[in-house]
């Protein structure tokens, strides 16, 4: 039996309400995803075989700045309207959260292109972009800090006094 396409109607959605979660499943599957399979499908497992995590996420973040750093000089790009210095910070903090949720998930793909997706779409649900970013640094020097970058069955050197 062959089912009906899901339409505005069928969920009580305005049209505008559907508009926009099919801007965000298109963001899902066209955008993040792609960006994901390489980031951490490919480049995050390859990065951790010869460093730590915290090193691997900075390095991987900075590679993941620099492969937007066009979108910055495209005037039709959202990129193209935000401070490059403050891009580069939002890009390494939001890699030291990934890598975080990335270990801690065995590497569910699913879940760093569904982050992936959340922070692409803040400015879009009214979150300043400074305001991200703050959100960002604060949660992942708590990562650093809290010592959540460790890899599995690692423990932290006690202090000696």
């Amino acid at each position: 039996m062959k089912r009906a396409p899901l339409t505005y109607r069928k969920l009580n959605w305005s049209k505008e309400q559907m508009a926009r979660f099919r801007e965000i499943e298109r963001e899902f599957h066209e955008r993040a995803f792609g960006e994901e399979l390489g980031w951490r499908g490919f480049a995050l497992p390859r990065l951790l075989e010869a460093r730590t995590p915290l090193n691997a996420a900075i390095v991987l973040g900075l590679i993941w700045f620099a492969w937007h750093l066009p979108t910055f000089f495209i005037s039709t790009l959202s990129q193209s309207q935000l401070p490059i210095a403050l891009f580069c910070v939002n890009s390494i903090a939001l890699s030291i959260l990934m890598t975080w949720v990335y270990l801690r998930t065995a590497g569910d793909l699913f879940a760093m292109i569904l982050i992936h997706t959340m922070a692409n779409w803040c400015g879009a649900i009214g979150i300043p972009f400074p305001v991200e970013v703050l959100a960002e640094v604060g949660l992942a020097a708590l990562v650093a800090v809290a010592g959540g970058l460790r890899r599995s069955g690692e423990t932290l050197m006690p202090v000696e006094a």
